[in-house]
């Protein structure tokens, strides 16, 4: 069954590559959480001049909220990728699964592979892959968000919070 081990093969490898994918981009997200935490730190370490204070914390207001965005940004974009990729190795691990455990004929094989033409231009991998792991590695992504929407809650919060902790120092050595 020369078939079924290419098959057994393309998944092993599939699931290897996203669950390492996952993970990079689990980790790009918390890496950009933390260097947004240093670049905080820094701005509540510069001093504001005292003739222009106001106008000065206004304009680093702009900038910190101009750079939360950018971080939301990449981070929401990181978390949305991770997501894929988690749903992707579960749905290669699902098949792996399917196909050890049952004595699929070669056309059955030929199903888990066949690919066609994709006009999604979301995800850059969507053309290459099988159009019966896209269809289940979708289902997947929806199903069982709970650890993932807790990731993006908490990141998102400490994101908003420490924007907020910033702004609100700076102002009050402003007000204050």
């Amino acid at each position: 069954m020369i078939m079924k081990d290419k098959v057994i093969e393309y998944y092993e490898n599939t699931r290897q590559y996203y669950g390492t994918y996952h993970n990079h981009k689990e980790i790009s997200a918390w890496a950009a959480l933390a260097l947004y935490i240093v670049f905080a730190s820094l701005i509540n370490g510069i001093t504001l001049p005292i003739k222009l204070k106001i106008e000065s914390a206004s304009i680093l207001t702009v900038f910190v909220l101009a750079v939360a965005i950018l971080v939301y940004r990449y981070i929401s974009t990181q978390i949305k990728m991770k997501d894929m990729a988690a749903a992707h190795a579960a749905t290669a691990f699902l098949f792996l699964s399917e196909i050890l455990s049952d004595d699929k004929n070669n056309n059955e094989l030929i199903e888990y592979l066949k690919i066609e033409e994709s006009d999604d231009t979301s995800v850059q991998s969507s053309h290459v892959l099988p159009r019966k792991f896209l269809k289940k590695s979708k289902v997947l992504n929806i199903r069982g968000r709970g650890f993932q929407d807790t990731t993006r809650s908490m990141i998102y919060s400490i994101l908003f919070l420490v924007t907020l902790l910033v702004i609100f120092v700076k102002w009050y050595h402003v007000l204050g």
